[in-house]
């Protein structure tokens, strides 16, 4: 009698797990459908968002530019960015989206090589940021002192375009950080002498 009763319990035990199966089947069988569509719509917006990339990459690297990474980006943002509506990083991930997608996009295969690129250009992945700055070792004093003033008057523009909007007593405090700076530099510029005999 026992051994029929641990039959029946094993038997009903798997028609329970069979039905559980069947219905987590049915349930994971709706969600990859509702997937392979979310994804259908994916290529749906990227093919033409890669047309659209591969145009402006073309465009941009047309753009006058310095050679100095610093000096081009200053260029960018004092010429090209207030129309442009873009940070002089998207631009370049934009130029090398386009490098990478062949001259006709009609699939994800077509556009897979720039996805990244793309993805960095549409501000939907951010890169990641390094500690300290990568530099070369061998850098002169002129090299080095571009470099660094260069990337600082990046900066600097970058705070000041909301001057306007500053009030006094902000507008006081940079002041007096700016002057603290010149003094330094005066400092910095009578090390270096004139030069002459």
């Amino acid at each position: 009698m026992s051994n029929q009763n641990e039959t029946t319990y094993v038997e009903r035990s798997g028609a329970m797990r069979a039905a559980a199966m069947e219905s987590r089947l049915a349930e994971d069988a709706k969600q990859y459908a509702a997937f392979k569509s979310e994804m259908r719509q994916v290529e749906k917006h990227s093919v033409p968002a890669a047309k659209i990339t591969r145009e402006l990459g073309i465009s941009f690297a047309e753009y006058w530019l310095p050679n100095e990474a610093a000096a081009a980006e200053n260029h960018f943002n004092a010429h090209y960015r207030p129309v442009l509506k873009m940070s002089f990083t998207v631009f370049q991930w934009i130029i090398a989206a386009a490098r990478r997608l062949p001259e006709k996009c009609e699939s994800m295969e077509d556009l897979y090589p720039a996805l990244k690129q793309m993805w960095f250009a549409g501000e939907l992945l951010a890169e990641g940021q390094r500690i300290e700055a990568q530099e070369a070792h061998a850098a002169t004093p002129v090299v080095a002192v571009f470099d660094r003033l260069g990337k600082a008057r990046v900066a600097l523009e970058k705070t000041f375009e909301g001057a306007t909007s500053w009030d006094d007593d902000t507008r006081n405090g940079v002041r007096e950080q700016i002057a603290k700076f010149e003094e330094w530099l005066e400092v910095v510029k009578s090390k270096l002498g004139s030069g002459l005999p």
